[in-house]
């Protein structure tokens, strides 16, 4: 082969390779700085995903308190302690619980307050019981709170 000939063959230089392999370097650096920098698209998926569990923590904090707020403006007051809704008495009914019979002598009826720890206990099978001014007794029929998770069980 001549000299002539070898000018004619076209291919890519030494500088165009060098030249391409800096210029795919910096993409490559530009890439990386944006996937992983302090704006990049992980760190901002990574606060997104923060700032969406704090949401919900306070929109679930939220809807908790307006929830309370609507069965107390209702009237129906959660005893957390006794895990049912608490009796609500209509005007003019008086609390009542009644005593054990025993073997000589009946139960009676004994007036109480609806603050009396021991007015109710659905636990032990104790209603709540109420009386008009007319006489007439009731019984509190309890409705218990049912509350669905986030993992959709039901909780009582």
């Amino acid at each position: 082969m001549t000299k002539s000939k070898r000018k004619d063959q076209k291919g890519i230089t030494l500088v165009a390779l060098v030249v391409t392999i800096i210029v795919l370097i910096i993409l490559a650096g530009v890439s990386i700085a944006m996937l992983v920098g302090e704006n990049g698209i992980i760190t901002q998926a990574q606060r997104a995903a923060q700032e969406t569990e704090q949401a919900k923590r306070d929109e679930e904090a939220g809807l908790s308190s307006l929830e309370t707020a609507i069965q107390e403006a209702l009237g129906n007051v959660y005893n957390e302690e006794k895990g049912v809704n608490a009796p609500r008495l209509a005007s003019g009914m008086t609390p009542i619980k009644f005593t054990e019979p025993s073997s000589t002598e009946k139960g009676t009826v004994v007036e109480t307050t609806s603050e009396d720890a021991d007015w109710y206990d659905y636990e032990a099978k104790n209603w709540a019981n109420a009386q008009t001014e007319d006489g007439s007794m009731w019984v509190w029929i309890p409705r218990f709170a049912y509350r669905v998770n986030s993992s959709t069980k039901l909780l009582m």
